[in-house]
């Protein structure tokens, strides 16, 4: 799962010797007694197209284990990890694009200075993988795809509305360069240079406008990649047609995003508003090895009004597109890279129906698709996008997994629980009492 924490994603149509007070270590606390909330008894009457899965009042009678180690990301960019059936304080970072290890930050001051402490952590055992300290006030945004490159940005103290990027290893900051527009990192490319220590490449968002006084409010902006040998601000490629440069404008907002190590690509589904357009939304594919391209959807969907979200699925080939409304659309990874290929959808379908049309939280494992929306888990089979098993729980779903087991794990309502597709209650655990709402669940890597 996606480790990146992007907020908006552009489209083309086609050291100091101080001694700091350490970052905030990932021991796990005490785990708390799970308290078993069980299926919702006010659920909503389960919709026509979830006929002969399993009832919302099943038998509540759970056998608790532990938790499986986990990643708790929010959307506040706070991180707890569970392990061995305990829930970690919660550290300011992010999680590494590969899932292996946790980069928190804590803000202090070096000779007079403000300074980031920068820690890798381990999630296995929480092991100290490498420790530094960089000038600054930097907030971490990105990693690459091995997780060992970071890139950070603050505010340009010499240029109002400026950004000053900074990418650092464990080994060490490698590359900072100040620059007078605002731009967002989303990631890494995965070329290198002979003898560098990070990539040659950082996808950045560069905004056109200043921030609206509404911070929900759209903003102009356009994909730049940073030349990490230079400092230069280059134009992205398209992904389908090599060698030609993308250089558009958008207006839109992000919505939610995956990536696919497998593939080397970054999905995030967008919903763009343009001056001759009441609005649209599409799927921005951004390809690591630089190139941008942007998947159109079906109307069915109608996530130009509604929310929705994104999953891979069998193995990294697919890409499941959710909506609000119920609908699903499946599309071959394959197509949208291949040039010679129509990077169509293979397959539209209402999977389920009903009043509700808010924001789902999806996962995936194997082929099957797993959706919460509001105190609702459904397990879907990707290859006939048929409804499985349905339960409704005394939860407010902000974030799911999903196990290889077929156990959903949801967070909400300040806590985590792992429900089984019949209903039974397997492990639950409370968030850390600071813990913002939960953007992510992340299984931990074997």
């Amino acid at each position: 799962m996606i480790a990146i924490l992007l907020l908006l994603a552009g489209c083309t149509a086609d050291a100091g010797k101080a001694s700091p007070p350490p970052a905030t270590p990932l021991d796990p606390a005490a785990a708390a007694a799970p308290t078993s909330q069980g299926p919702s008894t006010n659920a909503p009457a389960t919709a026509a197209s979830d006929a002969g899965t399993t009832s919302s009042d099943a038998d509540t009678a759970s056998t608790f284990g532990p938790m499986p180690d986990l990643a708790v990301v929010s959307s506040d960019g706070r991180v707890a990890v569970v392990r061995d059936g305990a829930m970690s304080a919660a550290v300011t970072g992010l999680l590494t694009a590969d899932g292996s290890a946790v980069v928190a930050t804590t803000a202090t001051t070096t000779d007079g200075k403000p300074s980031t402490v920068v820690v890798w952590q381990g999630i296995h055992n929480g092991a100290e993988l490498g420790r530094i300290t960089l000038a600054g006030n930097l907030t971490p945004i990105a990693t690459d795809p091995a997780g060992k490159a970071v890139a950070f940005t603050e505010p340009n103290a010499d240029s109002p509305g400026g950004t000053v990027v900074v990418v650092a290893t464990p080994e060490g900051q490698q590359f900072s360069h100040a620059y007078t527009s605002e731009l967002q990192p989303e990631g890494f490319s995965n070329v290198y240079v002979d003898g560098s220590a990070i990539p040659a490449g950082l996808f950045v968002i560069e905004y056109l406008d200043p921030p609206p006084a509404d911070r929900t409010a759209p903003r102009r902006y356009r994909v730049r990649v940073v030349d990490t040998t230079s400092g230069d601000l280059a134009l992205p490629f398209d992904l389908r047609k090599k060698g030609q440069t993308v250089d558009e404008q958008m207006l839109g907002f992000g919505r939610t995003h995956v990536l696919s190590q497998t593939n080397g690509l970054l999905f995030t589904l967008y919903r763009g508003i343009d001056d001759d357009e009441q609005g649209y939304a599409f799927v921005h594919t951004l390809g690591f090895v630089n190139g941008v391209y942007c998947l159109d959807l079906p109307q069915q969907l109608d996530l130009a009004e509604l929310p929705g979200a994104v999953a891979l699925i069998d193995g990294e080939s697919t890409l499941a597109v959710v909506s609000g409304n119920g609908t699903v659309s499946e599309f071959v990874i394959d197509d949208i890279t291949d040039a010679s290929k129509t990077p169509a959808p293979i397959t539209t379908s209402a999977v389920w129906t009903g009043a509700d049309r808010s924001g789902p939280a999806v996962a995936a494992n194997g082929s099957t698709l797993l959706v919460g929306q509001s105190d609702a888990l459904r397990w879907i089979d990707s290859t006939t996008l048929s409804v499985s098993a349905v339960q409704h729980w005394d939860m407010q779903i902000e974030a799911v997994t999903l196990l290889p087991s077929g156990n959903a794990i949801a967070a909400g309502t300040r806590r985590i629980s792992e429900i089984t597709p019949d209903g039974q209650l397997a492990a639950e655990l409370p968030l850390p009492g600071d813990f913002g709402p939960v953007a992510r669940v992340v299984t931990v890597p074997g």
